[in-house]
């Protein structure tokens, strides 16, 4: 039976197809949604979908998954395999749900701290027993740079870079690197403050940038770019197996 996951962010939709843990299809639209997923729904015979999203779903999409499959959308007062301790449960992030429950499955009866590097950079932690406890929101890579251009007279629209010098010899590399950089001290210092407080803490990494700071972390990382998506098709499967 395949399983459909579909995580919608703010400028493009990522789904991919599972065959129970197993990725078998996955692909990236920027553009018309709804044909895409219905090539997808009868090339592999899609029963069971789920949905994650940051922003308002589209209508034709919830039409179309829930005319051809049982559809699941994923929310934080919907029933999962980890508890939610979050304050406003309604305003959870499901993507940051899905990265947890991933996380908890890859290393049950220990804490785990999900750091996703995308728009935003989300730092979500759950403890040993799965209790989603919360984190921290800051401004990703891209967004940093578009505010300093933003909110500044002087300052030039500068590209997301691959790589930064530590020193800049330009007004740009100085922000590229002031940016970079900055994430990398931010991460770092949340990982250790982390580690101070849960014993046996694993760190996983996830989202569109998080490859770029993977070699300048100094703290073990499992780096996990299929990590919402495998998250998502567990959740979908915890529902199936429950309303059977």
């Amino acid at each position: 039976m395949n399983f459909l996951t579909l995580d919608i962010g703010n400028s493009k939709a990522k789904l991919a197809v599972f065959d129970r843990e197993q990725v078998i299809f996955k692909k990236t639209l920027a553009s018309n949604l709804p044909a895409g997923l219905a090539d997808v729904i009868s090339k592999f015979n899609i029963k069971h979908s789920i949905i994650s999203s940051v922003k308002e779903i589209p209508s034709s999409v919830i039409d179309l998954l829930d005319k051809h499959t049982e559809l699941v959308v994923l929310h934080g007062l919907l029933e999962l395999p980890i508890r939610i301790t979050y304050k406003d449960k309604e305003k959870l992030g499901s993507d940051r749900i899905a990265g947890v429950v991933a996380a908890k499955s890859r290393f049950p009866g220990h804490p785990v701290l999900v750091i996703d590097s995308g728009s935003c950079i989300t730092y979500d932690i759950a403890d040993a027993n799965g209790n989603f406890l919360g984190g921290q929101i800051s401004p990703g890579l891209g967004m940093r740079l578009k505010a300093m251009k933003q909110f500044t007279d002087a300052l030039p629209a500068v590209a997301v870079p691959q790589e930064a010098p530590l020193l800049g010899r330009s007004t740009a590399e100085a922000m590229q690197s002031g940016v970079f950089y900055g994430i990398v001290h931010e991460m770092n210092g949340f990982i250790r403050q982390y580690y101070d407080k849960y014993e046996d803490l694993k760190v996983l990494l996830t989202g569109g940038n998080s490859q770029l700071f993977v070699p300048s972390l100094k703290y073990e990382i499992f780096a996990d770019p299929n990590l919402i998506m495998t998250g998502l098709n567990l959740i979908l499967q915890y529902h199936v197996e429950r309303h059977q």
